[in-house]
């Protein structure tokens, strides 16, 4: 049987409150807050946030109105993309999201600016019964890239304390694409559920290239790498004889009691295809959550898979743990000193510093190398004894001959903190 391979990879990143500002539009009573990394550059305006990230090129910006101000919002967003040279005379694709559970329309453009491709996200939340959320995000595909992470933490930390809006009052155009109605798995359809979690060392290349992680303990500031396997997603026929299936996942972060300290709805929405005759589909997740400023202490990763053309839902737990990075180990001074005869730099120091002695400037003799340093022992204190092989070359009658003779330097330091060295040649 031909196997059929789709890898989908998403990318996750939690912000944690020391590393980022957090704001509310308005403040008081907000239709919407959200927290801004503090090295992203923010302008905060009567009615919008600006930011800017450090690389100066992604541009996210989040305005609110009333419901019947939408369209001057998306007209203000559109005149600021203009003058900055960003062209929006391509037709936008239509698609639909949700934040923390709220149904969100975006408009994408694939067009150009001044460095050339862009993209652009006109997001349209309804954060309440009279207010709306205007989100724009402008950046390549390579500037997203380069700080996805950031990004992520943006939209991840969006939250609509009006708790969405009203099914019978819809927003001004943009209009919400229309949605097929979820039709329940059929009766013969395989449990939907995950095959294989589990936390990796890397990020795989292809479905079931997995290195297992052989613990789940983190230091603060590594990324939580998983690979995840889920089977059972129901299918329907698709144009060219073709399959369609979908799958949305969100996450979690929560302590080990059940307190959730963050996550993200939808962090993944796929829809997606594979070829008619396949009998299930056969993809892999590779998921990612960066958890920069995370405290050590015991946390549970939790991600919620649900398939698009069903009802059902899954869900896999992943305890871990942050732990206190380790300490650089003491080296005894014996070893110590070791490594200062082995420095490198030391020990080019101590050739500059020979070959400007009379007896090798004068003699037409040049230390080129210093090899096999060892230490010797030195009882006496704030001293340093270095014993090696010295590469001499030395220009004669017959012409440049090289020899190799052991040389030993004492390194001696005083009460001002300054080196004195000699040397002598055996």
């Amino acid at each position: 049987m031909r196997v059929w391979v789709l890898a989908c990879a998403m990318l996750a990143s939690l912000a944690w409150p020391s590393l980022a500002k957090d704001f509310a539009l308005p403040a008081e009573g907000p239709a919407v807050t959200l927290s801004v990394p503090n090295n992203w550059d923010i302008t905060e305006l009567e009615n919008e946030i600006a930011t800017i990230a450090p690389d100066g090129y992604l541009v996210v910006t989040i305005g609110f109105g009333k419901r019947s101000e939408l369209n001057e919002l998306i007209k203000g967003s559109k005149d600021y993309l203009k003058e900055s040279k960003v062209s929006l005379s391509v037709k936008p694709v239509e698609l639909t999201m949700d934040f923390a559970g709220i149904p969100a329309w975006v408009q994408r453009y694939a067009t150009k600016g001044q460095n050339g491709k862009t993209i652009v996200d006109l997001i349209t939340v309804e954060a309440s019964r009279d207010r709306v959320v205007l989100i724009t995000v402008m950046g390549s595909n390579e500037e997203r890239k380069d700080n996805e992470a950031a990004l992520s933490g943006i939209l991840s930390s969006l939250r609509f304390p009006g708790e969405g809006g009203s099914a019978a009052v819809q927003p001004v155009p943009p209009q919400p694409p229309k949605v097929a109605a979820v039709t329940p798995a059929p009766a013969t359809a395989p449990p939907f559920a995950v095959r294989r979690a589990v936390f990796v060392k890397r990020r795989p290349d292809s479905f079931g290239d997995v290195d297992v992680r052989p613990n789940d303990a983190f230091t603060p500031g590594e990324a939580l790498l998983t690979y995840i396997e889920p089977v059972g997603q129901a299918t329907l026929p698709a144009d060219g004889g073709k399959k369609r299936f979908g799958v949305i996942v969100d996450f979690e972060i929560r302590t080990r009691d059940g307190k959730v300290l963050g996550g993200q709805k939808a962090m993944l929405d796929r829809d997606l295809t594979m070829p008619g005759d396949a009998s299930d589909p056969k993809f892999y997740i590779d998921a990612k959550v960066d958890l920069t400023g995370a405290a050590p202490g015991a946390y549970v990763l939790t991600y919620i898979l649900r398939d698009k053309l069903s009802d059902r839902v899954t869900s896999i737990d992943q305890p871990f743990t942050i732990v206190t990075a380790p300490a650089p180990a003491t080296r005894p001074a014996e070893a110590q000193a070791d490594v200062g005869c082995a420095n490198p730099v030391a020990r080019e120091g101590m050739i500059e510093a020979v070959n400007q002695r009379p007896a090798f400037r004068d003699a037409k003799k040049t230390l080129k190398a210093l090899a096999d340093p060892e230490l010797v022992r030195d009882a006496r204190p704030k001293s340093l004894t270095c014993r090696y092989t010295a590469i001499i070359a030395e220009t004669k009658a017959s012409g440049l001959v090289e020899t190799r003779q052991k040389i030993t330097f004492v390194m001696t330091t005083d009460d001002k903190g300054e080196v004195d060295a000699d040397y002598t040649i055996e």
